[in-house]
């Protein structure tokens, strides 16, 4: 066998070879990849079928919240990515509009005949928003914990900031992600360090995926890296508001080291938030969103984000007229949610509190809805 043949063989081996370890490498990296989409997929299955998937916290935590060391929320911080704190008040601004008056001279207080479930809630109010009409109540003034309700107030303020000139580019905001907020438990999008975020996309997952670390980032860029800042804004502006029986802890709805640190408010009070709320047309498309996509598809960590309001037409429980707000849910407030509807131009307004179960606060709510249009503005 000559040199040159010799040489031949060798090196068609030693292609083989390269090829055959390429092959092993490509498939390697694949089933990692399928892994990764399939973990990440399970894992917004698990989310979506939980409601606001009590933070991510199990159950027997919660319940038993007297240690304060049981605290899954991280405290603010200083963080070099935040830009300097947003004056609460600009110069110049508009004056907000007076605060509603709600009409309870022939409220329904209590049991509604026909309708179940009456007794589950801890609290709810039924309000005729063209006339300020309370049509139905239960303990509407008492203050219960309100979990990821509390992001109204967090978009809200955020949206108020972007209309005023104080963020740089309005909802088009470049926003970075800190260290504390890729470290808040679920429901969230996974945020991680070194993405950036629009405004408007952050306010988006808070309010279509109720994602905790989304409008925990809202709220720490906005009170300058500080969230005692900011959740100072959120208790100031409930004060302007009138709601005489809320006070917030932190941006997001989750529970406190101990009870007495929930996020709380009056479901008469969640009327006088979700009134202001409505005054702006491009928060309440941000509620009425089925779903949205969070990063692009070829990025890693892309979401489908689910609206977790079953009671949006053609979810779970479509019912017609139905245009937003938000849902939450913790073990100790249980399962809440503040909906608007609107049919032949007459607006309706529920707040619903301290439910024990998930359809139970659904069909509930349906119920009264549907009761709600029967009766006389």
């Amino acid at each position: 066998m000559n040199i040159r043949l010799v040489a031949i063989l060798v090196a068609a081996i030693l292609l083989a070879h390269a090829v055959l370890i390429h092959l092993i490498l490509r498939t390697d990296s694949m089933a990692a990849a399928s892994a990764e989409k399939k973990a990440i997929a399970e894992q917004q299955q698990k989310e979506e079928k939980s409601d606001d998937f009590l933070s991510g916290i199990p159950s027997g935590e919660i319940d038993t919240a007297d240690d304060p060391g049981q605290s899954k929320t991280p405290a603010g911080s200083e963080n070099a990515d935040v830009r300097p704190g947003i004056p609460s008040v600009r110069s110049g601004s508009p004056q907000p509009k007076k605060n509603i008056a709600l009409d309870y001279s022939r409220a329904v207080h209590g049991k509604i005949p026909g309708i179940s479930g009456l007794a589950d809630s801890a609290s709810g109010i039924l309000v005729d928003l063209n006339t300020n009409r309370v049509l139905w109540e239960k303990n509407s003034a008492q203050a219960h914990p309100i979990a990821s309700m509390s992001k109204l107030m967090t978009m809200l303020i955020a949206y108020e900031k972007a209309s005023d000139g104080s963020l740089p580019d309005g909802l088009d905001t470049k926003i970075s992600v800190t260290r504390e907020a890729a470290q808040i438990p679920p429901s969230c999008v996974y945020l991680m360090v070194g993405e950036t975020f629009t405004l408007r996309e952050l306010m988006t997952a808070s309010a279509v995926k109720s994602a905790n670390d989304a409008a925990w980032l809202i709220g720490q860029y906005i009170g300058g890296g500080k969230i005692d800042t900011f959740v100072n804004m959120m208790n100031k502006r409930a004060a302007e508001l009138g709601m005489k029986n809320t006070v917030f802890f932190n941006p997001n709805g989750l529970p406190g080291a101990v009870k007495s640190k929930d996020n709380r408010s009056s479901a008469a009070d969640m009327v006088l938030l979700c009134s202001e709320f409505m005054r702006h047309k491009a928060l309440c498309d941000l509620t009425a969103i089925r779903s949205a996509d969070f990063r692009k598809p070829s990025d890693k960590g892309y979401m489908k984000l689910y609206n977790h309001n079953n009671l949006l037409p053609g979810a779970k429980f479509g019912t017609k007229g139905v245009t937003g707000l938000k849902t939450g849910f913790t073990n100790r407030a249980g399962f809440c949610l503040a909906v608007s509807c609107s049919r032949d131009g007459r607006n309706l307004l529920a707040i619903i509190t301290g439910f024990p179960d998930l359809k139970g606060r659904d069909t509930f709510t349906r119920s009264l809805l549907e009761w709600g249009y029967k009766q006389k503005p």
